[in-house]
């Protein structure tokens, strides 16, 4: 090493890095070539060339006298005035996830432009897009667990018990369910876990006198009814929003004189988090 010879020709070292040109390198032995590695320099060289005179013209070029060429380059030029890199994890969950049922991506789409109206997501579908558009991707990496506070967690498919929750709405309120769907997703180059919740069914205001609970509160149990809830009933939720687990026990029609099967809910193992 001559550190010390080049520090007094060139100064701080830092002024003269070579690191953009080393990621180029690491960039160019990333490439197949298929064994054409003499093209390489008409295939890649050339047009990482260009690419940086683009970059440049758009930073540096002074385009106030020239409407048209300015409009055509504002379409490289992100916030900064530089060329955006792509959304790596949006990238990575299209290649390795699946698609969402348009039911569950409508659930998230109305979710996300509720709680994040200044967002604005858009439906992939409302083609063709404004620059800058927050498309929601129509793919994610479906999961069946995932940890949340040293808490794992489930979908209903997975692992019954895992799966049975309590939440805290939008609203404020609490509610308890399964998770029947886990989605990762990259939004603004954010990962976000989407839980795709069946909200209980509470009992019909005839039928909820014959719940033995309501006179035990202490108990902090509660009846709903066995029957899963409809697709359109189901709630997005995120992390964040989870109280905790709920123990649940299925019970036959007719218990406590209520004609259709039920589950007991006891929602205590949250210790009033």
């Amino acid at each position: 090493m001559h550190n010390a010879e080049l520090m007094k020709f060139w100064g701080p070292l830092i002024n003269v890095s070579e690191y953009p040109y080393e990621s180029h390198n690491g960039t160019l032995q990333r490439i197949k070539t298929n064994h054409h590695i003499w093209e390489l320099d008409f295939t890649m060289l050339r047009n990482i060339c260009r690419r940086g005179r683009l970059q440049a013209l758009v930073k540096d070029a002074p385009l106030s006298g020239n409407s048209l060429l300015a409009s055509a380059l504002s379409v490289f030029k992100g916030g900064k005035g530089l060329i955006q890199s792509a959304d790596t994890r949006t990238a990575g969950t299209i290649r390795h996830g699946h698609r969402v049922c348009v039911e569950i991506y409508t659930i998230i789409l109305d979710y996300l432009n509720v709680t994040e109206p200044q967002s604005s997501f858009r439906h992939f579908n409302l083609v063709p897009h404004p620059l800058d558009a927050n498309v929601l991707p129509d793919f994610a990496q479906h999961e069946n667990n995932f940890e949340w506070k040293t808490r794992s967690y489930s979908t209903y498919q997975a692992h019954a018990g895992n799966s049975s929750v309590s939440f805290k709405r939008n609203d404020g309120s609490v509610g308890a369910g399964f998770i029947q769907t886990i989605l990762q997703q990259s939004l603004q180059n954010k990962p976000r876990t989407f839980l795709i919740i069946s909200p209980h069914l509470p009992l019909t205001p005839l039928e909820e006198p014959l719940n033995p609970y309501r006179s035990m509160p202490g108990f902090l149990a509660s009846i709903v009814y066995g029957k899963q809830s409809q697709l359109q009933d189901w709630l997005v939720i995120e992390p964040h929003q989870l109280v905790g687990h709920v123990p649940f026990y299925r019970r036959s029609a007719g218990t406590f004189g209520i004609p259709r099967p039920t589950i007991i809910i006891i929602n205590s193992l949250h210790r009033d988090r």
